[in-house]
């Protein structure tokens, strides 16, 4: 299920959503099993049928004359959400990368005019992705990076010596914004 909306209405749409679920418990017997919300996009299990999911749909779209839900029922099992696909698998639910038929695999290229840090985080984010889907980690693999002139043995460095930034040493430093010149900037 989806709806659109825009970043800046999250707290709107929350409390929209928890007076709604309310509503549901009052006015339905049948009711989803799990409700999970990012944004705009809303992934619920629906152990009811397609007849009362459509019911509850009609329901959700009354509650209000500018919020309009839409709703995507999985096929063979899986149901694609946000950048997962979430497939049935033996009475759980397993995932791995999704990426829409519009997806271009465009990624910043290592000689981009971009702070080393950004470029660091498309590395990060990607290799995290590949390394949450431990089953399809071989279709995940660095290759996009490469050619994206990226060195393979930094990619495999940096998933290996993962470090974080603690708290205090944020709260120690002073934040400055500078534009980014190559070479001047680093």
């Amino acid at each position: 299920m989806g709806f659109s909306c825009n970043r800046s209405c999250n707290i709107f749409i929350e409390h929209f959503e928890e007076e709604v679920l309310r509503k549901t418990l009052e006015k339905f017997t049948k009711k989803p099993e799990v409700w999970f919300r990012y944004i705009d996009n809303t992934f619920v299990i629906w152990r009811h049928g397609t007849a009362e999911l459509r019911k509850f749909l009609i329901f959700l779209n009354n509650q209000h004359p500018n919020i309009h839900f839409t709703i995507d029922i999985e096929d063979n099992g899986k149901l694609p959400f946000l950048d997962v696909l979430v497939s049935k698998k033996d009475g759980t639910l397993g995932h791995q990368v999704y990426r829409k038929l519009t997806h271009w695999d465009r990624y910043l290229h290592a000689k981009s005019h971009h702070h080393s840090t950004q470029k660091q985080s498309a590395i990060n984010s990607l290799i995290h992705r590949a390394f949450s889907d431990k089953e399809h980690l071989q279709t995940e693999s660095p290759t996009i990076l490469t050619e994206k002139g990226h060195d393979k043995k930094d990619i495999i460095n940096k998933h290996a010596n993962k470090t974080m930034i603690s708290n205090t040493q944020l709260d120690e430093r002073i934040l400055s914004i500078l534009s980014y010149v190559k070479g001047t900037t680093d």
